[in-house]
This record gives structure tokens, C-alpha cells and sequence, in this order.
């Protein structure tokens, strides 16, 4: 029998491309707690178009490599995901705490909800191991501007929930005041 899943549109950041296609994560299950279970090696993607490594959207036509009916990407090369929902796991009194993942030529400003008093440092530190994908909404895409510093990053887009690979960030912050927020004025 097979399992339920649901269809997503969404977009994989993956260490060597950008893949544009079908997520089918279980059902009702977010796709951070579907790439953290331990039976699942790989993110199935269905009708994907796989494009050259980049942050522009839409890709340029020449950036396409490959369009393909179906591909497997190895979760340990999947930098973050674009698509999904939010399903709520955290109990109790919850925070959003300001967060940014860098990765090498980009980084994630968004809010990370966890359980309230508890430290971001202390979080990282456990779920790194246990759940390495993790959740950031109200997120911001920016790509650094070389010898400016993180204030003069270009925003790119922005999106409502992004799942990103804590394995592969180069560094993470939880720095409130690292940057101003991005459509106010300082």
C-alpha cells in the first residue's frame, strides 16, 4: 500500500544546482520534519527542471542543465527548500527568535521559532544532530555585497517558510540587531 503524500511546488538549493519541481512530502508532515526522518536518504522531486547554481528568479533560460520527470537529491547536499507549510510541532510558550544562515555566496534572515528561554546557541547545538532541517519564516533571501559588510546585502525575495539544512550552513547567528529589518527605515 502505498503512503499518502502531498504535491508541492517548490524549489531545492542544492550544493551544486537549483532544482524546480514537485516536493511530495507524507501528508500532512512539513518538509523539514519529512527530510529529518531517518528512513528517507534522499528528497524525491517529480517533473524537475535543474538549473546552474545561482539566486536569480526566475533562472535565465541558459542556466537550465537537465529537465527531468523525476530526480532523487541526497538530503546531505540540499542546502534549504523553498515550498511547503507550516505545521506546528513546538509545545508550550513559543518565541521567535531573528536568525540568519549564511552559505557561501548568500545568506537567510528569518525567524526561528523555538521554545521559549531557550538559548538559539544551545538549539543549533542539540538539533544539528537530531534535526538537521529546520524551519525559518517571514524570510529574507540576500546575496552579500563583497568589502560592504551584511547592512549593504541585496535583498532578493522574500518568502513565508523556507526549510534549511543546518549541515550545511557555513555559519549561523542569532544576533538581533546583526542588521536593520529589511522594508523599515533606521
Amino acid at each position: 500500500m502505498k503512503t499518502p503524500v502531498d504535491f508541492l511546488e517548490g524549489r531545492v538549493y542544492t550544493t551544486g544546482a537549483r532544482i524546480y519541481g514537485g516536493l511530495h512530502p507524507l501528508s500532512g508532515v512539513s518538509v523539514a520534519d519529512h527530510m529529518n526522518r531517518s528512513d528517507r536518504a534522499v528528497l524525491p522531486m517529480t517533473d524537475a527542471i535543474m538549473y546552474q547554481r545561482g539566486l536569480n528568479h526566475p533562472p535565465e533560460p541558459q542556466a537550465m542543465l537537465a529537465s527531468v520527470p523525476f530526480v532523487a537529491i541526497p538530503k546531505t547536499r540540499v542546502l534549504w527548500i523553498l515550498g511547503g507549510y507550516y505545521t506546528p510541532r513546538e509545545t508550550g510558550e513559543v518565541s521567535d527568535k531573528e536568525f540568519v544562515a549564511f552559505f557561501e555566496d548568500h545568506f537567510l534572515r528569518g525567524n526561528l521559532r523555538l521554545r521559549k528561554g531557550l538559548r538559539v546557541s544551545d538549539f543549533i547545538n542539540n538539533m544539528s544532530h537530531e534535526k538537521p532541517f529546520q524551519r525559518l519564516h517571514d524570510v529574507t533571501l540576500f546575496r552579500y555585497t563583497p568589502g560592504k559588510g551584511l547592512a549593504s546585502a541585496e535583498a532578493l525575495e522574500r518568502f513565508e517558510i523556507v526549510t534549511f539544512n543546518l549541515n550545511t550552513v557555513i555559519a549561523t547567528s542569532d544576533l538581533e540587531k546583526l542588521m536593520p529589518p529589511v522594508g523599515r527605515r533606521t
